[in-house]
């Protein structure tokens, strides 16, 4: 899988994802603020292809970030590139993602011309596309010299965007060059990378296959299923991501949508061997649950009988939910939560 660096102190990226970054618009300030740039200020039809790939390197997803309107307001050539990857007008107005749609199992090299043309629309590149390791950028160089461009908007002629795609790839080649031949940089040790994260303890048992949703800047959305007993599964939407934990969607599901400047500082949970119950709580008091129960009878079937409940509260210092990890099976096992620092833009 390709590192995503959305999570990321500025000083700490690696030269070509600071590369990638800086093309968008970003400095450290405003990375590290999480703050708007000129990239967030266009509109999907407006970005170049290799504005889209750098949005999509760096852990975004144009998609998500840009084309969350109706079908009918999707400019035309978005709406061709859609068809290609197999959505129509009931599967985008209903939200449907890359990974619902039967083009998630493609492989680059067995795509047709007109497929890559596609995805390369919406911001990928073979290395993107088949979620490798390989040198993202020879790979869209070379994908570029064997396929035609993707269809662009009449805001910007098609010879102004090759210039500016082939200068932007000779820069990150000759920055690639540059760098160490070996993997990523070790990060810098500093006082706030130190304090970076702090993970809490695991609430459950020790069923159900892992998942770690890793360290995100932002959570915009939650989604729990549950039912009167316990807890089934949930989805966490982050900038530029959807994670999920388990994949039973049975029971009542709950949603809560984060405003601007909002965050999730207070987490309950109850637990015994699988997790019971969750409630999220904000920094500006709205809350999430109580999503579940408190397992079942002690006699019945031998099924896991109520638990304990505990409430963590974000860390002294600064600190929000940035992220979820644990296991998950039939229910949702165990988790464990990621607390991040609060960005300035959003500190009141």
């Amino acid at each position: 899988m390709p590192e995503y660096y959305d999570d990321w102190w500025f000083e700490d990226l690696p030269p070509r994802a600071k590369k990638h970054a800086e093309f968008l618009g970003y400095d450290q300030k405003t990375w590290d603020d999480d703050a708007k740039v000129a990239y967030d200020k266009k509109s999907f039809a407006e970005c170049t292809v290799a504005e889209k790939r750098s949005a999509r390197f760096l852990g975004y997803d144009p998609i998500d970030e840009k084309l969350d309107i109706w079908w009918d307001d999707t400019d035309p050539d978005t709406q061709k590139a859609a068809i290609v990857l197999g959505w129509d007008q009931h599967k985008w107005d209903h939200d449907w993602a890359i990974y619902d749609l039967p083009c998630e199992h493609w492989d680059w090299k067995d795509m047709t011309d007109e497929q890559k043309d596609a995805a390369m629309h919406f911001g990928y590149s073979r290395a993107l596309w088949d979620e490798t390791d390989e040198d993202d950028d020879a790979e869209f160089g070379g994908m570029a010299a064997s396929v035609k461009p993707p269809k662009m908007s009449s805001s910007q002629p098609q010879q102004e965007k090759k210039e500016e795609e082939a200068a932007y790839e000779s820069e990150d080649s000759e920055d690639e060059a540059a760098a160490p031949a070996s993997s990523k940089p070790a990060k810098k040790s500093s006082d706030k990378t130190k304090k970076k994260i702090i993970v809490s303890k695991a609430f459950g048992g020790s069923g159900g296959g892992d998942f770690d949703h890793m360290n995100n800047r932002k959570i915009t959305e939650i989604t729990v299923w549950a039912d009167d007993h316990c807890v089934n599964s949930l989805a966490v939407k982050y900038v530029g991501s959807v994670k999920k934990a388990g994949d039973r969607t049975s029971g009542e599901e709950k949603t809560l949508k984060l405003q601007k400047g909002e965050y999730i500082d207070t987490v309950i949970v109850r637990s015994n061997n699988l997790v019971q119950c969750l409630t999220f709580k904000t920094n500006k008091g709205a809350t999430l649950g109580p999503c579940g129960g408190k397992g079942w009878p002690k006699a019945r079937f031998g099924k896991d009988h109520e638990g304990k409940e505990e409430t963590l509260r974000a860390p002294q210092g600064g600190y929000m939910l940035c992220g979820i990890m644990g296991g998950a099976g039939v229910h949702l096992d165990r988790i464990a939560f990621r607390w991040g620092p609060i960005p300035s833009s959003m500190q009141s």
